[in-house]
């Protein structure tokens, strides 16, 4: 189903993919958003995330910060750690 594949995609991409809401509190992280970011962030689901961002990723951080503060949808933030 169309479902399962995009499932398989998204736990098996080179990238990661984190998704918060307007909160900033973590709503789905793939496996590779925790091993580049040396977090499980599967045990984070349902917390902020922001505080673990600035430390590991600062730019993706503010990025997403501000986005957050004008209620703007971020498609894609980059940014290395």
């Amino acid at each position: 189903s169309v479902r399962l594949r995009a499932a398989d995609i998204l736990a098996n991409i080179r990238s990661a993919i984190i998704t918060v809401d307007d909160g900033g509190v973590l709503l789905y992280a793939n496996p590779m958003a925790s091993d580049l970011l040396g977090a499980d962030l599967e045990s984070r689901m349902g917390t902020p995330v922001l505080p673990l961002l600035q430390q590991s990723a600062p730019v993706v951080a503010e990025a997403l910060a501000l986005h957050i503060r004008e209620q703007r949808l971020a498609n894609r933030l980059e940014g290395s750690l």
